[in-house]
């Protein structure tokens, strides 16, 4: 008889709120030079501290961040989310025709 595991299936996708935490960290870090603070990411998420924590524990579980212990700025993006299908990502911009006349006719 073989043993079921314990506990929750570990789950690897990420929710709608963890990926927009790992959006605000990266724009951040893109624009600043370095991440924010648990503080910081709160206020931007407009979310309590106690809950920025768990989604940047829950994205360090899932192996798409990485922490630095003892320090306030010691969140790094370890890895991009796939895009999921039919999706894009918020910074592509789509180029649509500016007329319905067909291109090249």
């Amino acid at each position: 008889m073989s043993q079921r595991p314990r506990g929750r299936r570990p789950v690897q996708e990420i929710t709608e709120p963890q990926r927009r935490t790992l959006k605000e960290i990266r724009l951040f870090t893109n624009r600043r030079g370095f991440p924010p603070t648990m503080k910081e990411l709160a206020d931007i998420l407009g979310i309590s501290h106690a809950s920025a924590h768990g989604q940047v524990s829950q994205l360090v579980r899932k192996g798409y961040l990485k922490r630095e212990p003892r320090k306030a700025r010691g969140i790094a993006i370890v890895r991009e989310p796939e895009a999921s299908f039919g999706s894009l990502p918020e910074e592509a911009e789509m180029i649509m025709p500016s007329n319905d006349k067909p291109v090249g006719g």
